[in-house]
């Protein structure tokens, strides 16, 4: 489910077991409140946040995982980190709107 909001450019930003619901054994994510772009400058520390959290509640369930493992199953098969990409063109759209190119 990870997967499919990266691929879509989305972030979650809050997630954790508390917001994950199963229906006929497919997670449902919930409470997308803090959800973000990827284009959100904040995008980058949510995703972060986002991994950590999903990797502890694994680990918890009885499926460890690393957190390095986890982003790299997200983000697998990406010919570019799209979070990377997407911060530095923020950035430069940023510098470029306020003047300072």
């Amino acid at each position: 489910m990870m997967r499919k909001l990266h691929q879509a450019r989305l972030v979650h930003g809050d997630l954790s077991d508390y917001n994950i619901l199963i229906d006929n054994e497919q997670p449902i994510f919930i409470d997308m409140g803090q959800g973000t772009v990827y284009e959100n400058p904040y995008a980058k520390d949510r995703f972060e946040r986002d991994v950590r959290n999903m990797a502890r509640v694994m680990t918890k369930f009885g499926y460890p995982i690393t957190d390095e493992k986890l982003r790299e199953l997200i983000v697998k098969d990406d010919s570019k980190d799209i979070m990377k990409v997407t911060a530095k063109k923020s950035a430069n759209k940023m510098a470029k709107d306020s003047g300072k190119e």
